[in-house]
């Protein structure tokens, strides 16, 4: 008996032992590895960037970056950030050192040329533009990187969606939507989803239309519009062939629009109350031009009849 209990106690002992040597020997590892990470960046920059390297703290600043690497992905990803920091120099060491195995992640999934200016951004924005990479990743970086000042704005207030959204926009159209980035977020959710969709398909004419109406997306029945307008009126260059449709024409797609979207019945209501009143005008119209049409045919047949009148 007491012979099974010595037994128990030494493996019990053993299982508190083996845990903490592995860590040792691992954590002996990892050391190693900063060491040598830490002097392969300090001597990239001893040539090109040390003035540069004394605002990271110096050698001991990115062994401190590699060490927060280390604690977060392990050896695999001291050797990551390493290599952004050869490659690119303390800036790379900066971003990194902010959220390491995000920040890694998303400079992976980024394409190649875009790195450099992508750290420039993390440099310019590095609270807020980090926050977004924890969130949403590369996309947030490359938004950032593409549209500097405003990349940012549409990624905090509009999300997965807008990031998304800007990152076939051009600086401008980015611009206007980020102007706009309040309001779309304010949005009932069917709407919201509705405008990004549009943006997504026809971001030009969506932005065109944003910048002549300005207060469209502050009422029902400006999203409603919005949402039911067909591709060729919010061009630019207005309908088919370059040529505007006509209001009743305008009105009538808009109305069809409008009702097969899941938007507010009160927008609808406008538009139908709109393209009720064009239509009652051309009706209108078109009456009193038949009346003017037989008037004029009864004044021909009365001098005819006089002419044969005279003859006979």
């Amino acid at each position: 008996m007491k012979a099974v209990r010595r037994l128990m106690v030494v493996a019990v002992a053993l299982g508190l032992v083996a845990p903490a040597v592995a860590h040792a020997q691992l954590a002996g590892v990892a050391r190693e590895v900063v060491e040598e990470a830490a002097e392969q960046v300090a001597r990239r920059a001893g040539s090109t960037a040390a003035r540069e390297l004394a605002e990271v703290g110096g050698k001991a600043g990115v062994r401190e970056v590699l060490e927060k690497a280390a604690a977060e992905g392990g050896e695999g990803l001291v050797r990551k950030a390493a290599q952004y920091g050869v490659a690119h120099g303390p800036v790379a060491m900066r971003a990194i050192g902010r959220s390491p195995a995000k920040m890694v992640q998303a400079l992976d999934d980024l394409a190649p040329g875009l790195r450099p200016a992508a750290l420039r951004a993390v440099e310019r924005e590095p609270q807020v533009l980090t926050g977004l990479v924890n969130r949403y990743g590369a996309e947030a970086l490359e938004t950032a990187t593409k549209h500097p000042g405003v990349g940012t704005v549409i990624g905090e207030k509009l999300g997965a969606e807008g990031l998304g959204a800007a990152r076939t926009l051009t600086t401008d159209q980015a611009i206007v939507v980020a102007r706009h980035a309040d309001e779309i977020a304010k949005l009932p959710p069917a709407q919201r989803a509705g405008v990004m969709a549009k943006l997504r398909e026809n971001a030009g004419g969506v932005v065109t239309f944003l910048e002549r109406h300005p207060k469209t997306l502050l009422t029902a029945g400006g999203v409603a519009v919005l949402l039911g307008a067909k591709d060729e009126i919010l061009g630019p260059g207005g309908g088919p062939g370059g040529k505007p449709p006509g209001l009743v024409q305008r009105v009538w797609q808009d109305t069809v629009g409008v009702v097969r979207k899941p938007v507010g019945m009160a927008g609808a209501v406008l538009v139908g109350l709109v393209a009720a009143w064009a239509a009652g005008r051309v009706w209108v119209s078109w009456k009193k031009r038949r009346i003017e049409g037989r008037v004029a045919e009864a004044r021909g047949q009365a001098q005819v009849e006089r002419a044969r009148s005279g003859v006979a």
